[in-house]
């Protein structure tokens, strides 16, 4: 699944069908690259 990060980089979204959906919402914009990061790393694509 393809993921991506908020307008406001707090929240890691994820695409549904067409639309975009929160995933998770983080304190900080550091911490929600960090769940982004992991998530590329470790969730397979396609």
């Amino acid at each position: 699944m393809p993921y991506k990060l908020s307008r406001n980089g707090r929240s890691v979204l994820v695409k549904r069908g067409s639309q975009w959906r929160v995933l998770k919402t983080h304190p900080s914009r550091k911490k929600a690259l960090a769940h982004l990061r992991a998530l590329k790393a470790n969730v397979k694509h396609g």
